[in-house]
């Protein structure tokens, strides 16, 4: 639905609505009208569009992970050029003001992050020269817990959230070694268990949820790339909807509205497929466009009503991506600004009005010696009413 006035005999496309409240106007963030007895959104249609710049993170770092609570953005530990992994966090208000809470116990990457209850948890990754069983929790006010122990150590893990409850599942215990099928769960009370392992092993996997599953896909099994995803719904009982349609590593997954999308990914060799599949709250799979390049450890989030897929390395390309491709709540693909500059394993979260890319690496491998530099830049998008 779309809202329109009559001027003149010609129908006009509303763009601002105004209210009186006690003498003084103020802009409505949304409209809705009354039909049938059923109010509907009246459609002040959100347009996204690039912010920004935000704060730049207090040191360069790839690899980090992030994730919301509250009223703050979190990016988490992180690598550098010299392997010498970061244990810092940096956190973003809704206003965008950055600050430095309580570090992670130790420098770390390759970790995954998920919520439960009233907490963010970052759980496992690489710590010094081996992957760790490590995990914290930070509540609304920054404050940071120390919680039991994995029950594996592992790195390359991912973290989705159902039912009060942060589910970590997958990784390896080090980057050379094959995939994991463990699974670990903390409720809001940070107590760890354990439900149904996955079905097979697997290490850089995506995870996101949608309001009835969190979902795991893809990875890197014991031998090659996989295409298997599985479900678990808020009482931790397991399922399998279909396949993607190719099985890929070091994808990407975000909400969407009743979706979970994953996107883009490593398959093997000079494969790198551009497809994205999406899954509603009954598991049902569909395939909105693919992205417009082919790409591997990209970022993603969502926020006002599109879900976002930002940057990424482009095997057989010689520079990392800049490309920002989005889709709305009716899967349709579309093309927002391009990010700052070029970089790869980056990370992606939204809060408040605003969707945050952050950090990552800038790869040009023409012409030899090949160009590496860390990037500290925080990207910011975020969406005006039409």
């Amino acid at each position: 639905m779309s809202l329109k006035v009559n001027i003149g005999g010609t129908q006009r496309q509303v763009t601002e609505v105004y209210c009186n409240i006690a003498g003084v106007w103020k802009k409505a963030s949304s409209v809705s009208v009354n039909v049938g007895g059923v109010w509907k959104d009246g459609a002040l249609e959100k347009l996204l569009s690039y912010f920004g710049k935000a704060t730049d993170f207090s040191s360069a770092r790839y690899y980090t992970e992030a994730g919301k609570i509250g009223n703050y953005a979190l990016f988490a530990g992180g690598n550098t050029l010299s392997g010498v992994s970061s244990s810092v966090v940096d956190a973003y208000s809704t206003s965008l003001v950055r600050s430095t809470p309580t570090s992670l116990l130790a420098g770390t990457w390759g970790l995954g992050s998920a919520n439960a209850g009233n907490y963010l948890l970052f759980a496992g990754g690489f710590s010094g020269t081996s992957a760790t069983a490590k995990v914290v929790a930070f509540n609304t006010s920054l404050v940071r817990t120390t919680c039991s122990d994995l029950s594996q150590y592992r790195m390359y893990l991912s973290g989705a959230s159902i039912g009060g409850y942060a589910l970590f599942a997958g990784g390896s215990t080090g980057s050379n070694e094959s995939g994991l099928y463990d699974v670990d769960i903390y409720n809001s009370s940070l107590v760890r268990s354990a439900p149904t392992y996955l079905l097979g092993h697997r290490k850089n996997l995506a995870a996101s949820s949608n309001a009835n599953y969190a979902l795991f896909a893809g990875g890197e099994g014991l031998t090659s790339a996989i295409d298997t995803v599985e479900a678990y719904n808020a009482s931790l009982v397991r399922s399998s909807p279909s396949k993607m349609i190719v099985g890929r590593r070091s994808l990407t997954a975000t909400n969407l509205g009743e979706y979970v999308l994953f996107a883009g990914g490593w398959k093997s060799g000079t494969i790198t497929p551009s497809e994205v599949d999406a899954y509603n709250a009954s598991l049902v799979r569909s395939n909105p466009a693919s992205l417009r390049s082919a790409k591997y450890n990209l970022a993603s989030t969502s926020i006002g009503g599109y879900a976002i897929f930002a940057g990424g390395a482009i095997l057989g390309g010689s520079v990392s991506s800049t490309q920002v491709d989005t889709y709305d709540l009716s899967l349709v693909r579309n093309i927002a600004a391009n990010l700052s500059v070029g970089r790869e394993e980056i990370s992606g979260v939204s809060i408040g009005d605003y969707a945050l890319i952050g950090g990552g690496i800038y790869r040009n491998t023409q012409p030899w010696p090949w160009e590496q530099t860390l990037q500290p830049s925080v990207d910011v998008y975020t969406y005006n009413y039409n």
